[in-house]
């Protein structure tokens, strides 16, 4: 069905966001961060997104960064026929092309749920699917867990990512100790540590 998963172990690390809506300018926020460290990601657009925020997907596409298809609306694939399937897939990508010139090749089912058949019809309209092979629910605000089971999940991973650092402990954010602590206890094979927050000054005060 050309759908992938899990990237194969070649010491590269893949990003993408899933864009379901804008909150508080943050995707702009997130573009600037990558333009400055040149890094491209993909992202995962569904219709309310693409209809509402023009700017940012023709900024997305003139940076260099994949645009890709997360359905144009949000449904649970494998509950829709056939048809109401097609539609999903191709409503947000004929748009986008329509409207932006731009292809999209890339798709992700929504919430990640997916069969058979969901995968055999994004392959049949030309499309290679990208799941995750983990996921945090930080959207759901009023049901996160605590922090050692948090924790837990991270167990086994082999990169990690923390960003947005702080000189001190922080309601949503962590510090350079607790950064370092993390990684050692997971004992994975590369960390990287970023400021997002630029609090902690250039890298040479840290």
């Amino acid at each position: 069905f050309d759908a992938h998963f899990i990237a194969p172990d070649d010491g590269n690390i893949y990003i993408s966001f899933n864009c379901g809506y804008e909150y508080n300018n943050l995707t702009t926020v997130v573009l600037d961060v990558l333009k400055e460290k040149d890094v491209k990601v993909v992202f995962f657009v569904n219709y309310y997104f693409v209809k509402s925020n023009p700017a940012l997907i023709q900024r997305i596409i003139d940076e260099g960064h994949i645009l890709a298809n997360h359905c144009t609306n949000h449904p649970d694939l494998p509950k829709l026929s056939i048809d109401n399937i097609v539609k999903e897939i191709m409503t947000i990508h004929n748009y986008v092309l329509d409207t932006y010139g731009y292809e999209m090749k890339l798709f992700r089912p929504p919430s990640g749920y997916y069969s058979e058949q969901v995968l055999a019809i994004a392959q049949s309209l030309g499309y290679r699917t990208y799941n995750f092979s983990f996921s945090y629910v930080d959207w759901n605000t009023d049901d996160q867990p605590e922090r050692e089971e948090a924790f837990q999940k991270l167990i086994g991973v082999e990169y990690l990512i923390i960003e947005a650092l702080r000189k001190r402990e922080h309601y949503s954010h962590i510090n350079l100790t607790q950064a370092i602590d993390i990684a050692q206890r997971l004992n994975v094979k590369k960390a990287w540590f970023t400021h997002v927050s630029h609090e902690m000054g250039k890298a040479a005060d840290v």
